[in-house]
C-alpha cells in the first residue's frame, strides 16, 4: 500500500497540473474545498454553480456574477475526471475591450483527481488524494474581483486529507477535510521568476441522510507576486459557511456565504482611473453561492434514486450486495465484481471491530447496571 502511494505521487508531481483558482471542483466536495474521496468506476455526477456579488457605486454598479456547470466521472477505482465550464462570467472592467462587461463563455478545466487512499494512525483512519488539472483560458483574462489568472498556462499540484469521526458511515457522520497546494502562474519568462502562491483551504462538515452543514476557510497566500497590472495581487482569506439538503439520493441543493476576513492593502499599480476610489474593493465583501448537485444512474452505475426511501428496497438491496459466498472463488469473483479491493475488505473488518466493541461496552455497562439493582 504504501509503495502505491509513492509511485502514485510521483507521477502526479511529472503530470502537468495547471489550474486558476480552487473553486467549480463538483463532485465529491464542500463549495471550496475538495474531499479526499472521489467517485466510484463508472459514477457520474454534474454540479450547477451560481455565484453572486453586486455593489452600487455613483460612477457604475459593480458585479461579480458567475454561471458555472462541473461533470465529474470516475474513470477506475481510484481515479476521477471531471470538466469545468464558466458558462457566464462579469469582467466589470475590461482593459481590453472597455465597453465588454461580461462574457459567454469564460475558461474551461479538466481536472484528474486520485483519491480513496487511506491509512491509519492508531485506531483514526484517514483518507489521503491527489489533484492535477489543466486550463483553457477565455478571451479575457485578469478578471476584476476573481483569483489572479493570466493569459499563461498556470500549474498547481494540490493535496487532500479528509478525516471522518466514523469512516464507515460518511454520509452520517462529522469530517474535517484540508487542501494545500502550489501554483506556479507562469507569467514569466523564467519559470522561477513567475507569479507563486500557496492556495489553502479546510473545511468541517457535519452530516446526515438529508442535510449538511459546514464552514470552511479558504485562501491564497503569494510568494512571489504576479505583475503589477494584475488585479488580484493581494493575499486573502474568506469565511464560508454553508448547508445543503439533499431532497432525495441523486439530489441536492446547497447555499453558502463567503464573508471577506481578510485582504492585504492594495498593490496593484495600473494607473486604472477605478481604483483611486476607495470605494472599490480587491475582492468582494461577500459573495452568495448556490449549487446543485445531480448524480444520474448510467451504464456503469446505478443509482436507486427513489426506492431507497423504501424499507423493502433496501432490504433488497442489501442482500443482493450481500449474496451467499460460499468458496474462495467466489469470494475473489465479488471481490473483483463489486469494485472492491483489500482496502474495502479491511475497512469491513475494522467496521466489525469496532461494532463488536461497541456492543461489548452496551453489555458492560448492562452488566454493571443489574448488579447494582441486585445489590440495592
Amino acid at each position: 500500500m504504501k509503495s502505491k502511494l509513492l509511485v502514485l505521487i510521483l507521477i502526479l508531481f511529472l503530470i502537468p497540473s495547471y489550474s486558476s483558482a480552487i473553486q467549480f471542483v463538483g463532485g465529491k466536495s464542500l463549495f471550496y474545498t475538495q474531499i479526499a474521496q472521489g467517485y466510484t468506476s463508472g459514477q457520474l455526477g454534474f454540479a450547477f454553480y451560481t455565484r453572486i456579488y453586486a455593489k452600487p457605486i455613483t460612477e457604475r454598479d459593480i458585479r461579480n456574477n458567475q454561471a458555472v456547470i462541473c461533470a465529474n466521472y470516475g474513470i477506475a477505482k481510484h481515479w476521477e475526471l471531471s470538466l469545468t465550464q464558466i458558462v457566464y462570467q462579469d469582467i466589470c472592467f475590461n482593459l481590453l475591450e472597455g465597453d465588454k462587461t461580461s462574457q459567454f463563455p469564460g475558461y474551461t478545466q479538466l481536472r484528474i483527481k486520485a483519491s480513496n487512499f487511506n491509512f491509519k494512525i492508531g485506531e483514526r483512519i484517514f483518507f489521503i488524494g491527489f489533484q492535477g488539472s489543466v486550463t483553457k483560458q477565455s478571451k479575457y483574462y485578469n478578471v476584476y474581483l476573481e483569483p489572479y489568472f493570466d493569459y499563461g498556462i498556470a500549474g498547481r499540484f494540490c493535496m487532500l486529507l479528509s478525516y471522518y469521526t466514523n469512516p464507515f458511515f460518511p454520509e452520517e457522520s462529522s469530517a474535517i477535510h484540508l487542501n494545500a497546494g502550489y501554483t506556479n502562474y507562469n507569467d514569466a519568462e523564467r519559470i522561477f521568476d513567475a507569479g507563486q502562491s500557496l492556495p489553502v483551504s479546510i473545511g468541517y462538515v457535519r452530516s446526515n441522510l438529508k442535510t449538511e452543514y459546514s464552514v470552511e476557510l479558504h485562501g491564497d497566500f503569494y510568494l512571489t507576486r504576479p505583475y503589477l497590472a494584475a488585479f488580484s495581487r493581494e493575499n486573502y482569506l474568506y469565511l464560508c459557511p454553508g448547508f445543503k439538503y439533499k431532497i432525495f439520493l441523486g439530489l441536492a441543493i446547497g447555499a453558502a456565504v463567503d464573508v471577506r476576513l481578510y485582504t492585504e492593502d492594495e498593490k496593484t499599480s495600473n494607473n486604472f482611473a477605478p481604483f483611486t476610489n476607495e470605494d472599490y474593493p480587491q475582492y468582494p465583501l461577500w459573495r452568495f453561492n448556490l449549487k446543485v448537485d445531480y448524480i444520474p444512474s448510467t451504464g456503469f452505475y446505478e443509482i436507486d434514486t427513489y426506492g431507497k426511501v423504501d424499507k423493502a428496497s433496501v432490504t433488497k438491496e442489501s442482500l443482493r450486495s450481500r449474496r451467499v459466498i460460499t468458496d474462495k472463488k467466489s469470494l475473489f469473483e465479488w471481490v473483483v465484481d463489486e469494485n472492491m479491493g483489500a482496502e474495502y475488505i479491511d475497512l469491513e473488518l475494522e467496521k466489525i471491530r469496532q461494532e463488536r466493541k461497541e456492543a461489548e461496552e452496551e453489555l458492560e455497562k448492562l452488566k454493571k447496571e443489574i448488579e447494582e439493582k441486585s445489590g440495592k
